[in-house]
C-alpha cells in the first residue's frame, strides 16, 4: 500500500455470530488462568477471522453493515473491542444498534465501523443514526489539503409486505416510527432520514464515502439512485464496472 493512502474495506456480515464469540472469548481467558499462559492465542471466532485478515490486507477502516450485535449493551462491546486490541492497539470501534430492547447480545441490524492503525489519530468525530434506530454509524476523519473525509455505514431493512418477526431490525424500526407518529416504512423512512441526515455535510472540502447495503437493485428508476443523484454520490460499482 502506498505511503498516505488509506484503504477501506465493506461487507455486509450478516452478523459477528456475537453469542459464540463472547462464549469462545470466556473459556478462552478462562483456560488462560488455569493452564498459566501469558499470551492470548488466536480464536476461532468471526471477529478474530475479520479482523486478523483486514491486518493481513494493511486496511485501515473496515465498515460493517449488519452486524447483529446489541452494541447498547456493555458486555459485548467489551470482548469485541479487547478481541481487536489482540491485533492491533489503536484499534477503535464505533457501533450502532436501535434503542429497543429485544433481550439478549444479538440484535437484528446495525452496523460498525472500525478503525486500525494510525487512522485513528485522524478521527474528528464519530456517532450513529440520529433518530436512533441504529440504522447508520459514522465517522468523521482529517484528510490532508484541508479536506475532510465523512465515513458512513448502514444498513436499509428490505421492502417488506408482509408481517415479519418482532424481533427483526424492520419490526424494531417500524415500533419506533409508530412512535414518532411517522407512517413510512422503514425501508422509506431510511431514505428519506439518511438524505435529511446527510446534506448538512455537503459543503466544501467534505468528501463523503457511503457504504450501504441498501436492499435495492441500482437503476435509474431505484430509490438509492435517485438518492445518489439528488446528493451528488457516485456509485463505486458503476464507476469502476465492477459487476454486484
Amino acid at each position: 500500500k502506498k505511503s498516505g493512502v488509506i484503504r477501506l474495506f465493506y461487507n455486509n456480515c450478516n452478523g459477528l455470530e456475537i453469542n459464540n464469540t463472547i462464549g469462545t472469548f470466556l473459556q478462552q481467558k478462562k483456560d488462560k488462568i488455569k493452564y498459566n499462559y501469558v499470551l492470548d492465542t488466536e480464536a476461532p471466532t468471526k471477529v478474530d477471522s475479520i479482523v486478523r485478515q483486514m491486518k493481513l490486507w494493511e486496511v485501515d477502516v473496515v465498515s460493517l453493515s449488519e452486524t447483529c450485535v446489541a452494541w447498547e449493551n456493555k458486555v459485548p462491546r467489551r470482548v469485541i473491542q479487547q478481541i481487536t486490541t489482540k491485533y492491533d492497539r489503536n484499534s477503535c470501534w464505533n457501533m450502532a444498534s436501535s434503542q429497543i430492547n429485544i433481550g439478549g447480545y444479538v440484535k437484528p441490524g446495525g452496523a460498525g465501523i472500525l478503525l486500525l492503525g494510525s487512522t485513528t489519530g485522524t478521527i474528528i468525530d464519530r456517532g450513529a443514526d440520529p433518530w436512533k434506530m441504529g440504522r447508520w454509524t459514522y465517522t468523521l476523519l482529517k484528510g490532508t489539503r484541508h479536506l475532510t473525509l465523512l465515513l458512513i455505514t448502514g444498513y436499509r431493512t428490505g421492502n417488506r409486505t408482509s408481517s415479519c418477526g418482532d424481533k427483526t431490525a424492520w419490526s424494531q424500526q417500524m415500533t419506533m416510527l409508530l412512535k414518532e407518529g411517522r407512517s413510512q416504512k422503514p425501508h422509506d423512512a431510511f431514505i428519506r432520514d439518511l438524505r435529511k441526515w446527510i446534506r448538512q455535510y455537503r459543503k466544501p472540502g467534505m468528501e463523503i464515502m457511503l457504504n450501504l447495503d441498501a436492499n435495492e437493485q441500482w437503476s435509474d428508476t431505484s430509490e438509492i439512485f435517485k438518492f445518489a443523484r439528488d446528493l451528488n454520490l457516485r456509485s463505486i460499482n458503476e464507476e469502476y464496472k465492477i459487476s454486484a
